[in-house]
């Protein structure tokens, strides 16, 4: 990684720490959001740093040493950056919270963002939690959870109006993307490295273009006649480092397929996720997709009425 790229994305991470650290509450992210951050996810938004960390309070507290910490940082841009993210949130659930009851397990998710910084402080922000990995870990049910929350679930996020200078590698990565939800996933899955290493939500994890295949495929069968936007994309190429790409795309229409969500509902959902990936001389050597599937089934949930008064008290 070069000098200027790591100092940045080591400042960034290191701010994050001691926000993290910050014991007075209200002011934790002072040092990482501008004052009228605006950040958006699946189960809501929040404006500024003090909304942001009462947001994400309750989940901290259920979770003993509950940490975010940084695995990469995409950017682009001098004095506005976008920044495409990847974070690990890991802890032990030793109280009942957001994600359910107290079960003392361990719990290592997946976060991917896209921010969008001002002198290197976040103004807007798009994030996308692995919720799914969370809730197996914990041995709370996907859909139960999911059903529990489909009144409040944000279908369509924001598309923030920014825009970057163009990059080899993310156009690649955008294009095979493109590629694959259009013509088909085998044509996309042939421009992977045989031994591939993919990531999935749901801690799905494993190798080669075979997985890269079924994985795609499940999700976009489920999906077969919904629009694929490629709403954003940054890349890098750093010395010591392979070359990187983030794309935040979106898959908007009808489930009228059988794959990721079972049966055909009819159910119009919207899916946003961030996939990254890193590169080399024979092609997509490790990706990493994130996306939340408790998103998706809440919505599914909202419309096909599998909603009641005991279900929607939270989980069970």
């Amino acid at each position: 990684m070069s000098a200027i790229s790591a100092d940045l994305t080591q400042s960034f991470f290191d701010r994050l720490d001691r926000a993290q650290d910050d014991r007075v509450l209200g002011t934790r992210l002072k040092g990482v959001l501008s004052p009228r951050a605006r950040i958006w996810s699946h189960w809501g938004s929040t404006d500024g740093p003090s909304e942001a960390e009462m947001a994400v309070l309750p989940l901290m507290q259920a979770l003993e040493g509950g940490r975010l910490d940084g695995e990469d940082l995409i950017w682009m841009g001098k004095h506005a950056r976008v920044a495409a993210g990847r974070w690990r949130f890991s802890g032990r659930m030793v109280r009942d919270g957001p994600l359910g009851r107290a079960s003392g397990s361990a719990v290592s998710v997946r976060i991917a963002s896209e921010l969008y910084l001002i002198d290197d402080m976040v103004a807007e922000g798009v994030v996308v939690m692995d919720t799914s990995t969370a809730l197996l870990q914990a041995d709370i049910g996907l859909k139960e959870w999911a059903r529990g929350r489909a009144m409040t679930v944000e279908a369509k996020l924001p598309e923030p109006p920014q825009a970057t200078a163009q990059n080899v590698w993310a156009d690649g990565w955008a294009q095979l993307l493109q590629l694959g939800m259009s013509k088909g996933v085998g044509a996309m899955a042939a421009q992977y490295a045989q031994g591939c290493v993919v990531d999935w939500p749901g801690a799905r994890v494993a190798h080669g273009r075979g997985e890269v295949e079924q994985f795609w495929s499940k999700l976009r069968n489920a999906l077969p006649s919904a629009k694929f936007t490629l709403c954003h994309r940054v890349g890098r190429s750093d010395p010591m480092m392979p070359p990187r790409a983030s794309v935040r795309w979106r898959l908007t229409g009808k489930h009228d397929g059988w794959g990721l969500f079972g049966a055909p509902t009819g159910a119009m959902v919207s899916v946003v996720g961030i996939s990254q990936a890193e590169f080399g001389d024979d092609g997509v050597k490790r990706e990493f997709t994130v996306f939340d599937e408790a998103a998706v089934w809440a919505q599914i949930f909202a419309q096909t009425g599998a909603v009641d008064d005991r279900t929607c008290a939270g989980p069970t």
